[in-house]
């Protein structure tokens, strides 16, 4: 019984030391209506917010879209406006913080008539997530909570 008392904290301890981020999707919606553009793609003006619940400072970090359909689930093309010059890396957010980000989520025209499920996902630049910015590799605190909740958009109302 002391044995494992004995882990468990030592556990928490060794846990609490380490400072991580754990950044979070923890709001999506749309902003508008759905657009066909000139290049063929659907696009739809979203925003989110992005919050870092863990320990440590996100250093860079990304955000991704996907849709989902019955076929499966794709990735969508996401441009965040305040930071189109950026590549889809964005700096700084710190334990406890968050940020609003808008942007447009983009689709291929071949799921025009459909209902789609749009989540979005923020991740830290690792090896892991395949965000690389330089050598500013940071691993999360957790992974498997960075999603956000889906929304439903019917792609078949076009501007």
């Amino acid at each position: 019984m002391y044995k494992l008392i004995w882990l468990l904290l030592t556990v928490i301890l060794m846990t609490g030391c380490e400072r991580r981020p754990d950044l979070v999707v923890t709001k999506l919606e749309r902003l508008g209506l759905v657009t066909l553009k000139p290049n063929g793609n659907i696009e739809l003006p979203v925003s989110m917010t992005v919050s870092n619940q863990g320990t440590g400072t996100a250093k860079h970090f990304g955000v991704v879209t996907e849709y989902i359909i019955p076929d499966g689930t794709f990735e969508a093309g996401f441009v965040v406006n305040e930071y189109d010059d950026q590549k889809g890396i964005l700096c700084c957010l710190d334990p406890e913080d968050q940020v609003e980000l808008s942007g447009w989520v983009t689709i291929p025209a071949k799921e025009y008539g459909r209902t789609v499920a749009i989540k979005a996902k923020a991740l830290c630049c690792s090896e892991e997530t395949g965000f690389s910015h330089g050598e500013n590799h940071i691993e999360e605190m957790y992974v498997d909570n960075n999603e956000s909740l889906p929304i439903q958009v019917s792609l078949a109302r076009l501007d």
